[in-house]
């Protein structure tokens, strides 16, 4: 007898510094290998510049924003939310990997944890763009 392990959903899982990542694929875009980023005089401690794409001025969010770290990737994941775009550094190695649907419910901060013992967070993406649109950017 086999247990039913509940509805599934298939997620990109990235490591950024010590730290698994995983986003849904609904959100996703394209990762682009390392793009020209250009600085933006003024622009909120959140991001660390912008990359062109598609013609489009896209920002590239500070990993310190959300983890307190310098962190950086080799690579550039670029998400779209609300035909809203932004980008994040992320490492080399990007897979697609199946797991339990993630519960947002009572989720305050970016971050769920999804299986801290291995270092496996999701990154609320819905909620981060939230709050960059809040702070005016």
């Amino acid at each position: 007898m086999s247990v039913d392990p509940g509805p599934r959903t298939r997620l990109l899982v990235f490591s950024i510094g010590d730290r698994k990542v995983a986003i849904g694929l609904e959100c996703m875009v394209k990762i682009l290998e390392r793009a020209e980023l250009f600085r933006v005089p003024l622009a909120g401690r959140e991001f660390k510049g912008i990359i062109y794409y598609n013609d489009l001025a896209v920002p590239v969010l500070d990993w310190e924003f959300l983890t307190g770290k310098k962190l950086s990737g080799k690579n550039l994941l670029i998400l779209e939310q609300e035909h809203d775009l932004m980008a994040m550094e992320i490492d080399e190695l990007a897979r697609v990997e199946e797991h339990p649907v993630i519960d947002r419910t009572g989720a305050e901060g970016f971050w769920i944890d999804m299986d801290p013992k291995h270092g496996l967070y999701a990154l609320n993406v819905e909620k981060l763009f939230q709050s960059l649109r809040k702070s005016g950017i």
